[in-house]
């Protein structure tokens, strides 16, 4: 069941060595290893500005996704870990992050959203799961990711008359998506499917955390509201253009009006992109 498919990994690996290509997000460097199938995620230095990166915040937002019923990526967390680079320097580092790499799959789409009812209610059910998230325990999903703030400019160029559009932490299968080792963290097995083609997962484990103390946290906390404001009000906005009823009030505050307003110059143009996808 996928509300399985979220734990602690094997305790008694103590070293992992990071192999593949490496990338960096706004809260974990990432290596894709294409040979063994692997992810590893370990938190960055500047993710330690917006997350708290100790292991058992990382157990709970796990937890509190599997308890909501969000399908995630299966994620075995190993604490307290030792990390191997390729150039074999050795470090320790507050906890390592290891999923399936998720080949075959995509970003979910709005041409995805524009050509399939099924990813609009996809879509609605996991923003219903946000809010359960954020009344019980106080913290916010992150769907769209950083990359975000780059659509803001082909938003507002005049010349521009199509964009694409990614919500980029939910990824789409394009095929049957099997394991290619054991995942004992996660009771999952070698060679067993964890998505059928067209399933979403969600990739990102983390979440903003609203439970801020003293002057440094209050500021903080400013930004994860505004940024989780922005981000909610963009993906209500989408799926009130698709006619569904919007549980979100757009006029709450001027960061939700100002989001509105850049979704309704962006929205036309993102269907025009959908559409030429045909």
């Amino acid at each position: 069941m996928l509300q399985e498919m979220t734990d602690t990994g094997n305790q008694d690996e103590e070293v992992i060595i990071l192999k593949g290509q490496h990338t960096s997000g706004a809260e974990h460097n990432v290596w894709l290893n294409r040979t063994t199938g692997v992810v590893h995620k370990i938190p960055s230095p500047f993710g330690q500005f917006w997350q708290k990166m100790h292991p058992d915040y990382a157990k709970r937002d796990l937890n509190a996704m599997k308890e909501t019923g969000v399908p995630i990526v299966p994620t075995e967390l190993y604490p307290n870990a030792e990390v191997i680079y390729v150039g074999k320097t050795r470090e320790h580092v507050s906890y390592v992050l290891k999923q399936p790499l998720y080949e075959s799959s995509h970003p979910l789409t709005f041409s995805d959203l524009f050509h399939n009812w099924k990813y609009r209610q996809y879509l609605l059910d996991i923003m219903r799961m946000g809010n359960e998230i954020r009344k019980k325990y106080n913290l916010g999903l992150d769907l769209v990711g950083g990359k975000a703030a780059k659509l803001l400019y082909p938003t507002l160029d005049p010349r521009r008359k199509t964009m694409p559009v990614e919500i980029n932490n939910l990824l789409v299968a394009d095929d049957t998506i099997v394991t290619t080792q054991d995942w004992p963290g996660c009771g999952v097995t070698k060679d067993e499917p964890i998505a059928q083609k067209g399933e979403v997962r969600m990739c990102d484990s983390r979440m903003y955390d609203f439970d801020r103390q003293g002057p440094k946290g209050d500021g903080i906390k400013t930004i994860l509201l505004a940024v989780q404001d922005a981000q909610d009000c963009a993906n209500w906005s989408i799926l009130k253009y698709f006619g569904l009823k919007a549980e979100f009030d757009f006029e709450k505050n001027h960061i939700r009006r100002m989001i509105r307003y850049i979704m309704s110059l962006a929205l036309p143009k993102m269907q025009a992109y959908a559409e030429a996808m045909r």
